[in-house]
């Protein structure tokens, strides 16, 4: 096949593959990426991945996201890191993930950066962790303000300090994550950077336990019995 013939028929496929019509795409871009196409070989990837179109086969997917990183496509790379996490496909080794996340920011990939340093926190390079926090809070994701927020309480790699704390777990609140809400809960509860407001923190605590957190719950049942319940 010539390479204008190639560069059609990996147009075609990728059409395919953003129109849903996985199976189609599976049949035009598979032989490409088999004759070493970097670009079709991520999209197979992530039709193993995901199983569209195909078997879901996370061997398969890190194979080919392997080979398309080889042109330093960050995307690629930072999802064949992602095979080395606990049940990514291939044998658990979080040093290497973290290495190859690194490389896929450092490519240009940036969407991964919550998952960056939630690793880099798994194996204690908290300052590291901190800033990758802070860039993926900058686009908004809550999931990282409330990890800012517990380092700030924890004193890890930055001085302990509650108010900054909280102030970041209030900013995470629209979120309605369980862990936010019990932990802006404790700031008004404890009086972490404010007067103590018990009766301020029953909502969060009850929240967040409607939501799943058998913690919250055990803490909004207890400020119930403290603040509402009839004494004798």
């Amino acid at each position: 096949m010539s390479s204008s013939a190639c560069a059609g028929a990996l147009e075609d496929g990728i059409a395919k593959f953003q129109a849903k019509q996985y199976s189609q795409a599976n049949d035009i871009l598979s032989p490409l990426a088999d004759n070493g196409d970097m670009k079709a070989a991520k999209y197979i990837a992530f039709m193993y991945r995901e199983g569209l179109g195909v078997e879901k086969d996370l061997l398969k997917a890190c194979d080919y996201f392997e080979q398309a990183s080889t042109e330093n496509d960050g995307e690629s790379i930072v999802y064949l890191g992602m095979c080395y996490l606990d049940g990514g496909g291939r044998r658990a080794d979080i040093q290497k993930a973290y290495q190859l996340l690194r490389e896929g920011s450092e490519n240009g990939y940036y969407d991964a950066l919550s998952l960056q340093a939630s690793v880099a926190f798994q194996i204690g390079d908290y300052p590291s962790a901190f800033g990758y926090y802070v860039a993926a809070a900058k686009e908004g994701d809550m999931e990282a303000m409330l990890m800012i927020g517990a380092m700030y309480r924890d004193g890890l790699f930055v001085t302990q300090d509650y108010k900054r704390a909280c102030e970041w777990f209030e900013k995470a609140l629209p979120s309605k994550i369980p862990a936010v809400l019990h932990n802006y809960g404790d700031c008004l509860y404890f009086g972490l950077d404010r007067p103590v407001d018990k009766k301020g923190a029953y909502p969060y605590f009850k929240e967040a336990a409607h939501l799943g957190s058998e913690k919250a719950k055990s803490a909004a049942e207890a400020i119930y019995k403290e603040l509402y319940e009839t004494k004798d």
